[in-house]
């Protein structure tokens, strides 16, 4: 599998469970940040209206892959095995007539 069709298939996992969170908590969620480590796991914090970061942890892993030692025990350099941030925020606008 070449490098673009990986970053393909991630960007759209993004958004598939960007849109799935998003839309559990539409008050209070204003975005997510994403890593994706090289496991192909899937870890991610909550961004609030108000621009804080959440202090959970979110992972999310295909049901057909097994879990390795990153995903059976949080440790704590995870960091380390990240390939990829991304962020997904959502934003509205209204236009007014004057």
């Amino acid at each position: 599998m070449g490098s673009d069709n990986m970053v393909s298939t991630q960007s759209d996992k993004h958004l598939w469970l960007a849109e799935k969170i998003l839309n559990e908590h539409p008050q209070c969620i204003r975005g997510l940040k994403f890593f994706t480590l090289e496991c192909c796991r899937i870890y991610y914090y909550r961004v609030f209206r108000n621009g804080l970061i959440g202090p959970r942890l979110g992972i999310y892993r295909d049901r057909k892959d097994s879990l390795c030692e990153i995903c059976m025990r949080l440790r704590e350099d995870w960091e380390g095995s990240v390939v990829d941030e991304c962020v997904v925020y959502i934003s509205a606008f209204q236009i007014e007539e004057v």
